[in-house]
């Protein structure tokens, strides 16, 4: 199975910047995390959101070159595994000319929002992710 990215647009503003006038680096893990919810949003019904979300249990990024002002950077995620609980995701975000400013991986536990315990992911919840 293929995985099947998603992808969003944004444009960075002066809220998103440092004092180096670079994009923050909490900024960025907030726009890992806000793609990651996109996603999980666009290819779920509303059953499985009020059943079903995720934790984070490991996230890496690396950083490749900053993003400024007024630059148009495009946020692409997929789903690189999914096994028992956990699912693996991966995340890039580059400019307009498609250089890579950072990439991440972020490895989630899928839980029982009721219980609040870990659930097994079903193929239901992972089947829309992959053609």
């Amino acid at each position: 199975m293929k995985p099947i990215p998603f992808e969003i647009k944004k444009e960075v503003s002066q809220a998103d910047l440092d004092d180096l006038n670079h994009v923050n680096n909490l900024r960025y893990i907030d726009w890992v995390l806000e793609i990651s919810e996109l996603h999980w949003k666009t290819k779920t019904s509303e059953k499985i959101r009020n059943t079903y979300g995720w934790v984070v249990l490991e996230q890496h990024i690396y950083y490749k070159h900053p993003a400024k002002l007024n630059e148009e950077i495009y946020l692409k995620t997929w789903i690189a595994s999914s096994k028992g609980v956990k699912s693996e995701r991966k995340t890039t975000i580059r400019n307009a000319q498609g250089k890579l400013i950072l990439e991440a991986s972020t490895l989630w536990c899928l839980i029982d929002l009721i219980h609040q315990k870990p659930a097994r992911i079903t193929p239901e919840i992972v089947e829309p992710y992959f053609e």
